[in-house]
């Protein structure tokens, strides 16, 4: 084994120097100030911001989220209304035929077919004419009603 070489240098930790104390303003040092210095922002403002932000972000979300949705949903009547289908076509037409139009059932039984509306004020004439005046006891149906 060889014998480190002696040279200027120590093989010893050194002892870390003390810092000089700097003197502040006022006078105290300043291994004496603990802490950060006020800098006159309050916690409770910066929260009160944070919070009003956090708000903002879920008010825009939440509008996005709506705007989407109704978006969606008027482009998915759009394509509803642009399909053809044609047995719905064929039975909306065969329905508003047997609600608004005259026909023959079977004539040697005197069944007719008469639209909606006309059955209906047949309905309230046969009512107002029949004998006793009232059709129900809930209602009485006088001219001009």
């Amino acid at each position: 084994m060889t014998e480190p070489k002696e040279s200027g240098e120590s093989h010893e930790p050194e002892a870390p120097a003390q810092p000089e104390q700097v003197s502040t303003a006022e006078g105290a040092p300043e291994d004496e100030m603990v802490g950060v210095q006020y800098e006159g922002v309050g916690a409770g403002l910066i929260m009160g911001f944070i919070f009003v932000c956090l708000m903002f972000v879920v008010l825009v979300v939440w509008v996005g989220i709506n705007w989407a949705e109704s978006a969606a949903q008027q482009a998915h009547a759009t394509a509803a209304m642009d399909l053809n289908y044609p047995e719905l076509r064929q039975a909306e037409l065969t329905a508003a035929r047997l609600l608004n139009q005259y026909e023959v059932i079977d004539a040697g039984q005197g069944r007719y077919r008469i639209p909606i509306d006309r059955a209906v004020d047949l309905m309230v004439r046969e009512a107002y004419l029949a004998p006793g005046g009232n059709y129900s006891q809930e209602l009485q149906l006088l001219p001009g009603n």
